[in-house]
């Protein structure tokens, strides 16, 4: 399926899953995935380093890909403010990257872009759950193995395809040859 800016090229979308020690990160041309991988800083024990490096890799990805959309999960209370705070924050260099850069960008709430994409939630459903049907459903559309950080990566990515009615149905999902990538 050919998906076309007014220029004629294909459709550029570059996702993120962002978190305060790995970012999950995916790139569509057009509906095709075409790049995968995660930003991992998990070990850096400083948080303002930890940080720092995040959106240094965040703004060189939205510099090397430019693409039209930069589609990303917006923040919740989850376990501590602290951890909101961070959160905030990387969205905010997201923001800003894509406000210097002069592109689009979509904000999904987690229900959201879940509900797009057709992943069970409720109340008597827990995070790690919905992370497992993420994962299961990156390996069962695209034959991938990735982690969660990932899977919700390219499933934002999908959510914002199929509610701008670029790919109606999550079937027969098409991914480049290339491999994972790992910073």
């Amino acid at each position: 399926m050919q998906n076309n800016t007014s220029s004629g090229d294909l459709l550029r979308i570059t996702s993120f899953d962002q978190a305060s020690s790995k970012t999950g990160y995916a790139i569509f041309s057009g509906t095709d995935l075409t790049r995968w991988g995660v930003l991992d800083y998990h070990k850096e024990k400083d948080a303002d380093i930890r940080f720092k490096n995040m959106c240094l890799e965040i703004n060189t990805i939205i510099d090397r890909v430019n693409p039209d959309v930069v589609v990303f999960e917006d923040v919740n209370l989850r376990t501590s403010v602290k951890t909101l705070i961070m959160l905030a924050r990387i969205q905010g260099c997201i923001m800003q990257s894509c406000f210097l850069h002069n592109i689009q960008f979509v904000i999904y709430s987690p229900v959201t872009w879940r509900k797009i994409v057709g992943i069970n939630q409720g109340n008597k459903i827990e995070r790690k759950e919905l992370k497992e049907q993420a994962i299961a459903f990156v390996r069962n559309g695209y034959g991938i193995k990735v982690g969660d950080d990932c899977s919700e990566a390219i499933c934002e990515g999908l959510a914002y395809l199929k509610e701008q009615n670029l790919l109606p149905e999550l079937t027969n999902l098409k991914r480049s040859s290339r491999k994972k990538e790992n910073k």
